[in-house]
């Protein structure tokens, strides 16, 4: 049984009906939803997703890391998607779709699904979660993620900018 993970806002914006569509459609696989808050109806609405509450909380974040073995991202938009960085730093396999943002930082360091083509997400997840060694990322690009786009190097940066 596989552990797969998304970190966000759980709203149609972020992919919340596209990660609970792939969560009724995978059967090996326990959906886990991360995020500072969750509203009491979604809950009720999204019954094969497990919401957690307490990105700030480091002990919970790293339980999560641990326990985690995908990552995936059904966002319909994203400008950089730190939960990707994370992952990739953690040397565990995301899949995204193919958004031009995502695919000019991570390469082919990820595994691309074209954009809300479910039925196809459900198939890669569903392979996935019959393999035992998912990971076919670029190593070379994985260690350029991860010396260059830690979260730790990320909010460095973004202070720098903010601050000048």
């Amino acid at each position: 049984m596989k552990n797969i993970y998304f970190v966000g806002i759980p709203i149609e914006a972020k992919g919340i009906n596209d990660f609970n569509y792939i969560a009724e459609h995978v059967i090996n696989a326990k959906f886990f939803w991360f995020s500072y808050k969750v509203d009491i109806d979604l809950r009720k609405k999204y019954k094969r997703i497990n919401f957690i509450i307490g990105l700030d909380d480091d002990d919970l974040k790293a339980m999560i890391t641990k326990e985690m073995d995908l990552l995936i991202c059904c966002s319909h938009f994203e400008g950089f998607c730190l939960p990707i960085a994370e992952a990739i730093s953690l040397g565990k396999p995301v899949f995204s779709y193919k958004l031009k943002e995502i695919e000019s930082v991570y390469l082919n360091s990820i595994n691309y699904v074209d954009c809300f083509d479910l039925n196809s997400y459900v198939d890669k997840i569903n392979k996935f979660t019959l393999k035992d060694d998912s990971s076919n990322a670029n190593k070379k690009h994985i260690n350029y993620i991860i010396n260059n786009y830690s979260p730790r190097i990320v909010s460095k940066r973004l202070l720098k900018i903010l601050l000048n």
